[in-house]
């Protein structure tokens, strides 16, 4: 934020029209590749992590409740509440409200926030997945005897964010259902490849991951 609020005014303009001219990209360090040589006088440093932090907040304002002005408001106000910011910025509340106003209506960038938030809507959203792999005896009518047997298990393990905050669910799978599964997930990729082609061949970018 200080590095933003830091930026002289035509700097800040000078970066908020590069941003509006680039090809839209999903990733923010693609962006600010694609756009040092037009704000040449900002290190490509300290725009790697600001650009980084401008799509962050396209994010965060797309998946608030607020209206853009609100979200502009409560904005400046917390970045002026960042110690010292106020006095090494050089910038009051004002200016600081014009400025993220301005940076936050870059119809491309609103673009992507949108994708990412269309991408991920639904009642829930993984996280991650894990298969834990163990081996159970069986038993006959005297255990003190030992496993007669044995039987090879796997417990599928997913993790997702929903409404309810972090939840697991847990499946139970054998070797078919291993091999079942692995051909429903071989089937996804391809199909994910496949209409990724025909994307590349229209001029509509692919934002998502």
């Amino acid at each position: 934020m200080l590095k933003i609020c830091s930026l002289s005014d035509p700097m800040a303009s000078g970066l908020i029209d590069a941003l509006g001219a680039a090809k839209i990209v999903p990733q923010p360090q693609e962006m600010a590749a694609q756009i040092a040589d037009s704000v040449s006088g900002i290190p490509i440093e300290d725009l790697i992590i600001i650009v980084r932090t401008v799509y962050s907040l396209y994010y965060v304002r797309e998946f608030s409740d607020a209206s853009p002005s609100r979200f502009v408001g409560e904005l400046a106000e917390a970045i002026l509440e960042i110690p010292d910011i106020k006095t090494a910025a050089n910038a009051d509340e004002l200016a600081i409200r014009d400025r993220f106003k301005r940076l936050l209506n870059v119809k491309s960038l609103s673009m992507i926030s949108k994708a990412s938030r269309l991408q991920r809507e639904g009642e829930r959203l993984y996280c991650e997945a894990m298969i834990l792999s163990d081996i159970r005896p069986v038993f006959g009518d005297d255990i003190t005897s030992g496993p007669g047997s044995a039987v090879l298990t796997h417990t599928l393990k997913v993790s997702y964010h929903g409404d309810e905050g972090h939840r697991d669910f847990f499946v139970v799978l054998d070797g078919e259902d291993l091999k079942a599964l692995g051909e429903v997930v071989d089937r996804a990729q391809a199909k994910d490849e496949s209409l990724r082609k025909v994307l590349r061949g229209t001029n509509i970018p692919d934002l998502g991951i």
